[in-house]
């Protein structure tokens, strides 16, 4: 039974949260300290905190909200921290984050996690050289599970850190100096469409309160199957190097958006872009009325949505940034993609926002909601739909072919009987007898008193097993007429 912590229904709006998705929901750790010149998982005004938040919520992809009533789930708080990156396991039970803060790094432990089913956390076990560096994004490969931090948790910036989930180890090797070095939030995603992983942005420092951009304005391509680093060259020039910004890639990996994000020291972008994969162009949408920097965000079929995040000065409100692909116009309103309506989750929830379950104690705005096991990845109602339609369909074959037999045997048994009354008619026999004993027809003689005429040298009959009429091996003779497997009707 999942249980959590009901202190209200949405989460306060901060800065800097690590957020990861499911199939159909966005999960948001608003957890925070502040530190290092930096302040993350916080809200703020006039560039000083003034509000520290510990705070685990959902976002419910699944089904239609609206921006200003959006369908978050209330999960338990966790530890603090600050600045940190998430993922969310293959089998969608965790929600594993990296970075620790220095008060919570005394041991050097690098992830917590957050089992969804339990709506409990958890420290793992591994360890680091420097687990509170800022500035490193894991990115999951869901062929393999494996998690990719590029710039690692070290002194120096050249490593790739690889946490495997299923074992709670960590794996690391040198990255080629002319790709990922002096880069820090950055921003990256799996391209499902390439089977790899892209970067784009980030800063020289991962500590300077005035970090400068980094001057390579590149997308960086990484494919984890072969290790083969490359630059991902688009048709049209990249959007303004940035850091701090939001990245996300759709479901098959065909269209990324970069959101907003920090231009340099003192100054914020506003503007959206959108990077078509398979042709490699970027479109430019129309630019936001205040600029937007740390914020979370998902991709949605054809809807990104943000929340939270600065403008330079103070911690934004709470309203998502809804923004259409197909019509590049900002929304006021989600709707769930084909088969997001339909997709069970960690939750039981098939998009009905009005459960009655008494046993649920999971605050969601507007209603509870019910808990069950994990389904597998692919599961969802609707192929339960199909194989329910390929059954009935196999039910129906078998229904119509049963009637046509019992049609058949009907029409034979009936052209039989016609056939002996014709046989009758003609002065082969008079009468005829047959007995049936459990269920199983009898061969039993009758004589029958032969009348003028002659009576033919054999006789037909009908064979109940070969489910026809017969003629018998052996001739009649003109004295007795045998009639074999006689049946009444």
């Amino acid at each position: 039974m999942v249980s959590a912590q009901v202190v209200g229904s949405a989460p306060v709006p901060v800065t800097g949260a690590s957020y990861a998705r499911s199939r159909t929901k966005l999960f948001i750790q608003v957890n925070a300290s502040t530190y290092q010149g930096f302040s993350g998982g916080v809200v703020t005004a006039n560039g000083i905190t003034v509000a520290q938040q510990n705070q685990m919520f959902a976002l419910d992809l699944s089904i239609p909200w609206s921006a200003n009533n959006p369908a978050w789930i209330q999960l338990k708080s966790g530890p603090t921290q600050a600045y940190h990156s998430a993922v969310v396991s293959t089998d969608e039970q965790d929600f594993v984050t990296f970075r620790n803060t220095p008060s919570g790094s005394i041991t050097n432990n690098l992830s917590y996690r957050f089992s969804i089913l339990a709506n409990s956390w958890m420290q793992s076990t591994i360890k680091v050289q420097n687990p509170s560096r800022e500035g490193v994004v894991a990115i999951k490969d869901p062929t393999s599970g494996l998690v990719y931090l590029a710039g690692g948790f070290q002194s120096d910036d050249s490593q790739m850190y690889i946490a495997n989930l299923d074992t709670d180890t960590l794996s690391m090797f040198m990255m080629p100096s002319d790709f990922m070095s002096d880069r820090f939030f950055y921003s990256g995603v799996y391209l499902k469409s390439r089977k790899s992983i892209i970067y784009f942005g980030g800063t020289n420092s991962a500590y300077s309160s005035s970090p400068s951009i980094s001057s390579q304005n590149l997308i960086t391509e990484f494919v984890p199957s072969t290790g083969a680093w490359s630059n991902f060259i688009p048709n049209n020039s990249n959007p303004s190097h940035r850091s701090e910004f939001c990245m996300a890639a759709n479901e098959d990996g065909t269209k990324v958006v970069v959101f907003g994000g920090r231009l340099d020291s003192s100054s914020y972008a506003r503007d959206i872009w959108v990077l078509d994969i398979p042709n490699k162009l970027w479109t430019q949408g129309p630019s936001l009325s205040e600029p937007r920097a740390s914020s979370a965000c998902v991709l949605a079929g054809n809807t990104f949505i943000a929340w939270g995040g600065s403008n330079g000065q103070r911690t934004v409100d709470g309203t998502p940034i809804l923004y259409d692909l197909n019509t590049n116009q900002y929304i006021i309103s989600y709707a769930p993609p084909p088969g997001y309506t339909t997709s069970a989750d960690v939750f039981g929830n098939n998009g009905n926002t009005n459960s009655n379950n008494n046993n649920n104690n999971i605050n969601r705005s507007g209603g509870r909601i019910s808990s069950s096991s994990m389904p597998g990845d692919d599961e969802s109602a609707s192929h339960s739909i199909i194989i329910i339609a390929v059954v009935i369909g196999m039910v129906v074959v078998v229904a119509v072919a049963a009637l046509v037999s019992v049609y058949v045997r009907k029409r034979r048994r009936i052209e039989y009987v016609a056939y002996s009354e014709r046989m009758e008619r003609g002065g082969v026999y008079n009468g005829g007898s047959g007995s049936h004993n459990s269920g199983n027809y009898t061969t039993r003689q009758s004589t029958s008193t032969l009348n003028k005429k002659p009576a033919p040298t054999d006789c037909y009959s009908f064979d109940e097993d070969k489910d026809n009429i017969v003629k018998p091996a052996k001739a009649l003779t003109q004295d007795t007429i045998v009639r074999k497997n006689s049946i009444q009707f």
